[in-house]
């Protein structure tokens, strides 16, 4: 048998040489891109500023409950109502300008200037306030300012429209204000309507806007709330919710979802606060559901019908008794 030998091939020195070179000079280059890439160097004053991004206001309208501080419905024909414009500041306002128009004939009542008597008088119908203020000292860091001092409220009756103005406002991106007007005259007829909105500031007009506040029938059902007088501190207490007709007797046919809300202060250990509670066939229009609390803010329950804003009612004061821990609720005036 044949044998057949391998033969090795020979290295040379002259092509050893030039691989290893070129590797340790790759190496070096690689070094050299990824402490490049690692460090930053100081931008100079000259460098462009990043762009920044462009974040547009936000703007809504609602109906407003001065007794509980929360939304409400706006029921046609009829007298009492509050309005309040939020402005969310998507970017810098600076000596800004905020206003709102109420189109006649559809809106009747005059407005005036508020804080004339007391921060917020109901009894001054018109009355135009901005809050949170800082007279009384209500501003948090999410709040807009007055550009020097408070802002300026003024208002223009003509014969085509009623309109709100609030001048000398100062605001940072995120930062918010709201422009109450209380006790006006909704328009007669129900549905949806657009009330025009104009933001301006140093650097000129923003996008002129319009928000739409709903206009509802008066409600067929209204609501009842009962609690005990005195109520003991983290015990279960029972709350009787009832719907009446007009005529006072039970509404039976009454399928309402409903939310419960405990004043005079925000009670964030209120057991209900954020728990819908439906009617059913069953409770024939009366329903029991109970309720606790951890602190002595509570003085007072209001419900509401979520879907009828309008429907709405608050019960009698009630007393907190027996030793509670101290709890700090977190509060926003909005």
């Amino acid at each position: 048998m044949t044998q057949v030998h391998a033969t090795p091939v020979p290295t040379h020195p002259s092509l050893a040489l030039p691989r290893r070179l070129a590797a340790v000079i790759l190496a070096l280059l690689l070094a050299l891109v990824l402490t490049t890439a690692g460090s930053s160097t100081p931008a100079s004053a000259d460098d462009p500023d990043p762009p920044v991004l462009s974040v547009p206001d936000r703007l809504g309208v609602s109906g407003y409950d001065l007794e509980t501080d929360a939304v409400a419905d706006v029921v046609a024909g009829s007298t009492g109502n509050n309005l309040l414009l939020r402005f969310d500041a998507g970017g810098p306002l600076t000596d800004g300008t905020v206003v709102l128009t109420l189109p006649r004939p559809a809106w009747r009542s005059t407005l005036q200037v508020g804080n004339r008597l007391f921060p917020d008088d109901p009894s001054i119908a018109g009355s135009v306030v901005v809050r949170p203020s800082e007279k009384l000292g209500d501003l948090g860091p999410d709040d807009c300012r007055g550009t020097s001092g408070p802002p300026t409220v003024t208002v223009l009756n003509t014969a085509k429209a009623h309109i709100a103005v609030v001048s000398h406002l100062s605001c940072l991106p995120g930062q918010s204000v709201t422009l109450r007007v209380f006790d006006i005259r909704a328009p007669k007829a129900t549905g949806r309507y657009a009330l025009p909105v104009s933001v301006s500031d140093a650097s000129g007009q923003r996008e002129p806007s319009r928000v739409t506040v709903r206009v509802v029938r008066k409600p067929t059902t209204s609501l009842r709330v009962d609690v005990p007088a005195s109520v003991q501190v983290a015990t279960p207490t029972p709350v009787l919710l009832r719907a009446l007709r007009r005529d006072g007797r039970l509404d039976t046919g009454y399928r309402g979802t409903v939310l419960l809300r405990a004043v005079d202060a925000p009670d964030c250990t209120f057991s209900l606060r954020t728990t819908p509670i439906t009617f059913t066939a069953e409770d024939a229009g009366v329903k029991v559901v109970s309720f606790s609390v951890k602190t002595p803010q509570s003085h007072r329950i209001d419900v509401a019908d979520v879907a009828h804003r309008a429907n709405a009612a608050s019960s009698g004061p009630y007393e907190v008794v027996g030793e509670y821990e101290p709890t700090t609720c977190s509060v926003s005036y909005h």
